[in-house]
């Protein structure tokens, strides 16, 4: 549904509310392509509608009176559902991109960047070079979850009440952020220990951040798939989010964050 949605959608935003028209009754916005000013919505919504002021259609409508009201309403509302689609459908796009970026470091990873860690640091033995896979699989992993989590977030935020929203968002949130910690590790700070500018003892204490947050991370998003799995049936409460849910999956980026607080610029 979301594929259909953003095919139909999200590639032409800014056209659509340019020379487009939303329907009064679904939002949906409508291409005016004949010549008369009686349009009807699709068949899944059918309502007639006068082009130039929006009102109900009937055979004796007439509207050459100035009357503002009603169209800036509409207009409002359907500007107010471009701009939530695409902000939704924008993380979505965004996620998609960096994960075509991951999967081409995890290639690099695997076909080089072992081997130039190996050259780089000595007396280091080559399954201890693992770690930059692993990292570089679980960013490619946790970008595809993250991607599609936004699309869930756009049907979730149409339907359900503030305290699943709540939850999911504060899952969410947490898991996207751990997960750009690691992704800048590895993309930004890897490479430079790739050119052997480093240590020994360095380079040990950065492979145990790089395993660190690759677990932390993992253990983020494993919450949210088991929380979306669940339909977030952790919410019981209508009006509130349990502050013991919360406190549930705060496993540690905090005072992670405090260890590691001049990486993160």
């Amino acid at each position: 549904e979301w594929v259909i949605l953003k095919n139909s959608e999200a590639e032409n935003t800014t056209w659509i509310m340019a020379y487009t028209k939303p329907c009064p009754k679904c939002k949906r916005s409508i291409e005016k392509n004949d010549g008369c000013n009686h349009m009807t919505c699709g068949k899944s919504c059918g309502h007639q509608f006068c082009w130039l002021c929006l009102g109900n259609w009937d055979n004796a409508h007439i509207c050459n009176g100035y009357k503002d009201a009603a169209c800036d309403k509409a207009v409002m509302g359907a500007r107010k559902y471009l701009e939530r689609y695409a902000h939704y459908y924008e993380r979505w796009a965004g996620n998609h991109k960096s994960r075509g970026i991951a999967l081409s470091c995890l290639d690099w990873a695997r076909k080089e960047l072992r081997d130039n860690l190996m050259n780089a640091v000595q007396n280091v033995e080559g399954v201890q070079m693992e770690f930059a896979v692993k990292a570089w699989e679980q960013i490619v992993e946790c970008r595809r979850v993250l991607k599609w989590s936004y699309a869930y977030a756009y049907y979730l935020c149409c339907s359900e009440k503030a305290a699943k929203i709540a939850l999911f968002e504060f899952l969410q949130g947490q898991a996207e952020l751990n997960l750009e910690r690691l992704h800048h590790c590895a993309e930004k700070e890897m490479k430079a220990y790739a050119k052997g500018d480093c240590s020994l003892n360095e380079f040990v204490a950065f492979r145990e951040k790089v395993v660190d947050l690759t677990s932390i991370t993992k253990s983020y998003f494993e919450k949210l798939v088991t929380a979306l799995e669940n339909d977030l049936s952790e919410v019981t409460d209508t009006s509130i989010v349990n502050t013991s849910i919360i406190k549930s999956v705060e496993i540690g980026p905090l005072d992670y964050e405090d260890i590691y607080e001049d990486q993160w610029d």
